[in-house]
């Protein structure tokens, strides 16, 4: 009589067996970016393609594009201890605000993609202007680069807040209402 062996084992080998392994690394490597990268992060971005080992994440702004471009290398790390050497061998970085949204309130459960509405008055003013977050990240440098994308972040909530006219793509402040900043405007032309 042969011995069961642990579900751990046996499913593996029934992908490679089926040819379904590299999909199913792939599905794995889509679903675990919420946790690789954090509740803070995951509400700001998603992953949203996997091909070749290089999983493409989509941010709702260019500000964490760049915060999660410094840090690749952790969340490289994290992948490679989640699901072994060679999986995922690179993340892409690209911005589409309705996409995360979409995304972001699928995962969250909500019947629509619309923007969650601000906090009201009372717990807006108790924000300070600038969250204080430095402990997140050990590196002085790091630190002090993370305040300037929450102090920017920060500056573009009340931008909106008071009503002054966004990008339709990624919600940066815009002078013309209802279309897209330069920068959107040259990443759609240049397709």
């Amino acid at each position: 009589m042969r011995r069961m062996k642990p579900l751990g084992e046996a499913l593996p080998e029934a992908l490679d067996a089926l040819g379904l392994a590299a999909t199913a690394r792939a599905a794995m490597a889509v679903t675990l970016w919420p946790d690789v990268a954090g509740p803070h992060t995951a509400a700001h971005s998603c992953a949203v393609a996997f091909q070749e080992g290089v999983l493409v994440i989509v941010t709702d702004h260019s500000v964490w594009e760049q915060e999660l471009s410094l840090l690749k290398p952790g969340l490289l790390a994290e992948y490679r201890r989640r699901l072994g050497k060679g999986v995922v061998r690179d993340l892409r970085f690209r911005v589409n605000a309705q996409q995360v949204r979409a995304r972001v309130g699928q995962r969250q459960g909500e019947t629509s993609a619309q923007t969650p509405p601000d906090p009201p008055a009372a717990s807006r003013a108790a924000e300070p202007a600038v969250p204080r977050r430095q402990a997140e990240h050990p590196d002085p440098e790091i630190a002090r680069l993370l305040e300037q994308v929450y102090a920017e972040e920060a500056r573009q909530r009340q931008t909106r807040r008071e009503g002054a006219p966004v990008c339709g793509r990624c919600g940066a402040p815009n002078p013309r209402r209802g279309s897209l900043c330069p920068a959107c405007r040259v990443e759609q032309q240049t397709g």
